[in-house]
């Protein structure tokens, strides 16, 4: 059980499932980044796991810094803002490597400047059982009976159970930038009953499912995804960097703008990324492919929680930080159903959210 202090930020509220019948109705797609989304480094590296553990505390450990003109901010953003500066629109190898070196300092950095002992002891305890948690007790014993390390968080874990066991139409899409798929896709189908068909990829916004089949159109793509019920999608990094890192060459995120809030949905697509909101990393894609502001209609997609930036500390402490959000989306459709209120677009109206957005905006503070 989490502490007071360490407590999920998304606790959910009791839910009449007698109510929910509409997982039956409606299709959910989720889009699932890997690394710092479902498991905190790379898959083939306990050191860079760490690491990762280490970027997640400084997400979330909020002071005045000596730099920070009595400014406060995550000890994050201090490193990337103040510290170690984008030199240019794209920040180099070298400046990544030097934040992550930073990253992993941040006790050092707080006891040279002299931050109270006990607090420096919370996040050290944080540190470890965060360790623990992921990486540690995190083990599985495979088809042959051999015991394994697991990297997948158990929160995720426990969505694909959590689906399975209630019956939901659903398609899990890994989506990464990274070459960590093969490693992921062997642990998932060890751990759950997911079973892979290859691999698939996005270049230049069009996905390649072989030699001779390419996809371009929205509606082809989300067809393509709904069809079945796994993917592992790698998309198309170099792209992406070569246009600056900007929304229209991000991963694809396919959506019926005109339908995601009305009763009449059929599809719930939801996109887990612990960059979303801090890079212009996903492309949102509108079924009917019409121009769109992405980072207007990016925002409203955070508000509808169709867009989530994961946090990595939560996805490790709380177990069922994943099917939170499946449990919000079924308790807004039901009542919709139930023709409580009339909804458009992206209006929420007075219906009950089983996330608090106030307890999400909390962080750690020294």
């Amino acid at each position: 059980m989490l502490t007071t202090q360490e407590r999920t930020l998304h606790e959910t509220k009791p839910i009449d499932f007698s109510l929910l019948d509409s997982k039956h109705k409606r299709h959910y797609i989720f889009y699932m980044d890997i690394n710092g989304t479902i498991m905190a480094g790379d898959s083939a590296n306990a050191k860079l796991a760490e690491d990762g553990l280490w970027q997640t505390i400084c997400e979330n450990t909020t002071d005045k810094w000596p730099l920070s003109k009595d400014k406060e901010m995550t000890y994050y953003d201090y490193v990337k803002y103040i510290l170690y500066p984008d030199e240019k629109e794209v920040p180099s190898a070298k400046i990544k490597a030097l934040r992550r070196d930073q990253y992993k300092e941040i006790i050092s950095h707080l006891r040279l400047n002299h931050y109270n002992e006990d607090k420096i002891k919370v996040i050290e305890n944080i540190f470890l059982k965060l360790k623990t948690k992921s990486l540690d007790e995190n083990i599985y014993i495979d088809a042959n009976g051999e015991k394994h390390e697991g990297k997948i968080f158990t929160s995720f874990i426990n969505l694909i159970n959590f689906l399975e066991k209630n019956k939901y139409s659903y398609s899990i899409v890994l989506s990464t930038f990274g070459s960590d798929l093969t490693a992921v896709i062997t642990e998932l189908e060890a751990r759950t009953t997911l079973k892979f068909n290859g691999k698939v990829e996005f270049k230049e916004g069009k996905l390649h499912l072989g030699k001779d089949t390419v996809l371009t159109d929205p509606i082809k793509i989300q067809e393509y995804f709904e069809s079945q019920k796994c993917h592992a999608v790698k998309h198309d990094w170099k792209w992406w960097n070569s246009h600056g890192e900007k929304f229209n060459y991000g991963k694809t995120f396919v959506v019926d703008l005109n339908a995601i809030t009305s009763p009449r949905c059929k599809t719930i697509p939801i996109f887990f990324d612990d960059n979303a909101k801090d890079k212009q990393i996903i492309s949102i894609k509108p079924v009917l492919d019409e121009p769109i502001d992405q980072a207007d209609i990016q925002k409203k997609l955070f508000q509808s929680k169709h867009l989530v930036t994961a946090n990595p500390y939560y996805a490790i402490l709380d177990e069922n930080y994943f099917i939170a959000y499946v449990k919000h989306h079924d308790l807004q459709f039901s009542l919709r159903d139930m023709h409580i209120g009339k909804f458009g677009l992206f209006d929420q109206g007075k219906v009950p959210e089983v996330i608090n957005d106030a307890e999400l905006r909390q962080r750690l503070v020294l």
